[in-house]
Formats: structure tokens, sequence, C-alpha cells
């Protein structure tokens, strides 16, 4: 979202609309919020998030002919700010955050009296802006979708206040008044509806919200009530890397042309840890129209989401089973354990339903480090996919054949030999649980792969 954007007309009217500077309680996305999908191309298995983010913004207060189409004067030069942000979530479906910034304005006004030989000088002011009180409520989770409600509180902190020379239309007179750029000096109440779905190769997300802050009105604007509609997608690189791509626009109540900036954000998120996050973007206002935003404004920052209460997540599930021995006759060395995963030597891998690709194969990294280290000992990796009893058999047969390849394509990227892996699907045929529910399903949805061992007499450590 971007800081903020003033425009003042300097014939007849003055229009002024402050987007505060309002971020995602998201791993992925900067302005927009997520419905935290189970199954997603990011990391989502944490209670609490701590954001730091730098902001500057260029020309976001601008003085504009009356017809809104050539600007003339500049008011605010620049805004940086250093946004503060945490949350946590209560629940698996319920989130409380808290967040503002400070923020440094760099203007230009007048010095008061008449116009007529008046003096242009260049000043700064800083302070807090409004601090925001969100609590998100996811009321509907699916595999691959999402909705959530956000409201917020704003409580107003009346920062960053400046001069501002207008032009009266009911006087034919300049008036010298002062100006809070970096809140809007009222208590506000808003709202979002949240939507978000998986695709196999990306997260879509759409916003739709309401603004109401009962001071947000100036001369003859009213700035009171706006709605809000944000789009956004996250597309991933890689499992630790992203970019995200964001579209935002703000709707005055009455619809007023002029009073309906947007902004169109495009970034760059790199996973350094699965709970540290580092991200930045650039975002630009007049893209899409010359009457419609900040000139450009660039952000980054770093997120934390360390999981403290919760339940981790396992959508890889070790199973105990008897270690099966191929004969080979080898010199005997030191004893080894029979299992290469605990007391296991089979995995199961779950999928979301309907798809094919590991969403995060950073879960496979413990499998594949120990199938490394004992990579002598190893005679062959079957991998083996299956599916639900969803969809026909001819589709089932083939995604199971995808899923398949998926893991053996994970495993040969992190360096396993290809030669001892095979990989076949079974589709429905080997169902888990026979009955029909979604548990069931869930359940089915799976790659089994199993580790076979070469057979050296003496070898193995005897139970």
């Amino acid at each position: 979202m971007k800081l903020l954007f003033i425009i003042l007309f300097s014939i007849n009217s003055l229009a002024i609309d402050i987007v505060h500077s309002k971020k995602s309680h998201s791993l992925t996305y900067e302005m927009l919020e997520d419905g935290r999908l189970y199954n997603s191309h990011v990391y989502s298995d944490y209670d609490l998030l701590f954001q730091l983010h730098f902001n500057y913004v260029e020309d976001p207060l601008v003085r504009k002919t009356q017809s809104n189409l050539k600007q003339v004067d500049t008011i605010v030069d620049s805004l940086s700010s250093v946004h503060l942000g945490a949350a946590a979530y209560l629940t698996k479906n319920i989130l409380v955050g808290l967040q503002t910034y400070y923020g440094l304005v760099d203007y230009e006004y007048y010095t008061p009296g008449s116009p007529i030989n008046s003096t242009k000088i260049s000043d700064s002011t800083s302070g807090f802006s409004d601090l925001i009180l969100d609590v998100k409520w996811r009321f509907l989770s699916k595999e691959r979708y999402s909705m959530a409600l956000m409201p917020f509180l704003r409580i107003p902190t009346g920062g960053g206040e400046i001069p501002i020379r207008i032009f009266s239309p009911g006087t034919s007179n300049f008036q010298d008044i002062n100006h809070k750029v970096l809140s809007e000096d009222s208590w506000g109440l808003g709202g979002r509806l949240i939507y978000e779905k998986y695709f196999d190769f990306m997260n879509v997300v759409v916003n739709l919200g309401y603004l109401q802050a009962d001071k947000a009105a100036l001369g003859e604007l009213d700035l009171r009530k706006k709605l809000s509609l944000g789009i956004g997608a996250y597309v991933p690189l890689s499992s630790k890397v992203g970019v995200n791509l964001e579209w935002l626009r703000y709707f005055s109540l009455p619809f007023n042309s002029n009073q309906n900036p947007n902004e169109l954000f495009a970034g760059l998120s790199a996973g350094i840890t699965k709970n540290v996050v580092v991200f930045a973007g650039a975002a630009f206002g007049n893209v899409l129209s010359d009457d419609d935003g900040n000139d450009f404004r660039i952000s980054a920052g770093v997120k934390f989401s360390p999981r403290i209460w919760g339940d981790e997540k396992k959508p890889i599930e070790l199973l105990n089973n008897d270690p099966v021995i191929k004969n080979e006759i080898v010199q005997i060395q030191e004893c080894k354990e029979p299992y290469i995963f605990e007391k296991s030597n089979k995995v199961i891998v779950r999928f979301p339903h309907n798809v094919s690709t590991i969403y995060d194969s950073r879960e496979l990294n413990d499998v594949i480090r120990r199938i490394k280290k004992r990579a002598v000992d190893i005679m062959n990796v079957q991998i083996v996919g299956h599916t639900s009893q969803k969809g026909s058999e001819e589709y089932n047969q083939r995604l199971s054949e995808k899923r398949a390849q998926s893991v053996t394509n994970v495993l040969v990227e992190h360096g396993i030999n290809k030669d001892i892996i095979s990989s076949s699907g079974r589709g429905e045929r080997d169902l888990l649980d026979h009955e029909s529910s979604s548990i069931a399903d869930e359940v089915n949805r799976r790659v089994e792969f199993v580790v076979t061992l070469k057979q050296i007499d003496g070898y193995y450590c005897k139970e």
C-alpha cells in the first residue's frame, strides 16, 4: 500500500486522499491480506509474525491544475518511514495484529500572508502514524481456497502536521492551514473480505474493503467513506524465492474520479530460513493514469515468523516397517542400523486435492539428507504415487504418475542418483481408507517411497 497520496487543485477545489500505510500480516504480500491457506506455495506453519519495513515515496503531495492532468508544484518532496508490525495467531483461524510507522516528511510551503511575493521554504516534520488494530477471522478453509474477514480499528495519533496554502472558492482568497499528513486525526473503522486461491503455479488473492474515518474531510471534499479493491498473485521461482504482484485501488464515496488513487506493486521475497523472510519491491501510482497515485515508492524489509504453541504441520509421515534387504555379498564392516529414517524405511508424502507438485520441497530435506548419508547401503528407492477416489480412473492414474515424478525430481535435484530410483503410479487402486469422506480422501492422496537396502551378512545391527 502506498504510504501517502495527496492531490491539490490550485484553482477551485482541494482533493486530498490519504492512504494509510497498512501492511499485510502475511509472509507473501505487502499490501494485501492472504487467507493463510494450509496448502500454499509459501510457508504458513507459524504462530507469530514480526515485521520491519523501510519505505520511501517520491512526491506524495503535489499541486496540479484544475483538469488534474499537469503537475505545477510540489508540496511534499518525499516521505520516508520505518514500519513496525506484530501479529499472533491465537488459533489456526484467528489472528490479532497491531501496526504503525514512524515517518519523516520533507515538504515545501509558502510564508503565511498574501500569496503575492510569498517565499517558498523547505522544511521537514516527523511523527508516528495512526495505530491500527487488526483481527482476521478465517471462516472458510478448504484445500485449494479460503476466505476470511478482517475488521480493523484505527487509533489516531495526530502526527505529521504541515502548513498548506489552499484557494477557497467561497471567499475567493487563499487560506493558510495546518494539515496532518501522517494521521487522519479521528478514530476509524474498516474491514476487508479476503479470498485466496491455490493454483499449481501460483497463489491468487482478492481483497474487498471498506474504510471510514469521521474527520477524513477537508473543504468541499468528503473522504470519510472509501471502498478498496485489491488483486494480487504470488509466483514461486523456487521453494525459497518468489515474486508477488499487487494492485490496490481506493474509491471514495460518493464516487469521484479525482479521488481514486491506485498503486501497482512488484516485489521479490526470499526465505533465509523457514522463519525469516527478506523482501524488496517498488510501486508506481501513475502507471495506469496520470491522476491516480504517487510517482513511485520503494520498500524493503524483513519478516520473522516463529512457531511457539501451534501443532507442527506434518505433510510427510514416516511409517514403521520391517527393512527390505536384497542379497548382496560384500565385505563385512561395522554394524549399522537397518533403517534409514529412525525406525522406518518407508515415507509417505501427502498431497492436496488435484495437486501433483511438491508445494514446499524443504519438507523433504531431512529425508534427502538421510538417503544421501546412507547411499552406499541403498539398493533401490521405489516411489509410487496414489490418489483418492474422486475423478475418473484414467485421470487419477495420470495424476498419481505425476505425483511420483514430482517427488523423484526433488530427490534428483538434491543430488540423489537417479539410477537407484524407480517411479510409478497406482492411481486409486491401493486405497488406505475405503470410506467415502474428506478425511479418507486426504489419507489416500499421497506418494509412498520405500528404501530397499543391500543384503550384507553381519553388516546390520540386530534389534
